[in-house]
């Protein structure tokens, strides 16, 4: 808290790594931290010490998911370009798919259908993945664009949520809550663009927070 450096983790000396993140995947109340660099991604001890590395080019950290049920932690990363990827806590490989530079996921989320890759785009479908390729599930968007999405676990059942945006003459925003069987919780259209966030509570149920965004007319006249 003085402001003494405690450790570094910089494997290429030109380039900083595009991702730290803190996460407690093994459950032992003890946080390591994962990156993305670009040798590849790493988890570090506490005290930003290597625990495993995998080489991979220019990687993008995506995501870390804990332990649920049946399913390992996920460490996910993508190639730009060329491959999805996701490791467990060990640094296991748990599946791998090539990915087109048009067709990459944007993030990986607790789905209705299960943990996935999902992937948006410009006017269509939010699609989510297995970490062999397998399609999921397909929910179509009209004319939004998914870019954020989260598990929520719900007293139903678990359910995505999803913020989704328009193109920059339209100006609006959509906020999506899907339940099980692709189920519509909750949908509305905002004229901001919200920032998304789950919380969870005490009894183990998420609860969705949104921070307000900058009304979408004036973020399009302020770029």
């Amino acid at each position: 808290l003085d402001g003494s450096e405690l450790w570094r983790y910089k494997p290429d000396a030109r380039l900083n790594p595009n991702a730290l993140v803190p996460a407690d995947l093994e459950d032992d109340h003890h946080f390591e931290f994962y990156a993305a660099s670009d040798e590849g991604v790493a988890r570090l001890d506490t005290e930003g010490g290597l625990v495993w590395s995998k080489a991979a080019r220019s990687p993008q950290l995506l995501g870390v998911l804990p332990r649920k049920g049946k399913t390992p932690a996920w460490v996910a990363a993508l190639e730009y370009g060329r491959r999805a990827l996701v490791w467990d806590a060990s640094g296991r490989l748990i599946g791998e798919y090539k990915v087109a530079p048009k067709a990459m996921p944007f993030a990986v989320a607790d789905t209705p259908w299960g943990r996935a890759f999902l992937l948006g785009g410009k006017g269509k479908p939010l699609k989510g993945f297995a970490p062999d390729g397998r399609e999921l599930f397909s929910l179509p968007l009209g004319d939004f664009t998914a870019i954020q999405a989260a598990g929520l676990d719900l007293k139903s059942g678990p359910a995505l949520a999803v913020v989704a945006d328009t193109p920059k003459n339209v100006g609006l925003a959509r906020l999506l809550v899907v339940g099980a069987g692709g189920t519509i919780l909750y949908d509305e259209v905002l004229a901001t663009l919200p920032v998304l966030r789950v919380a969870r509570r005490p009894d183990g149920t998420g609860q969705l927070l949104l921070s307000r965004g900058v009304p979408r007319a004036s973020q399009e006249r302020n770029r």
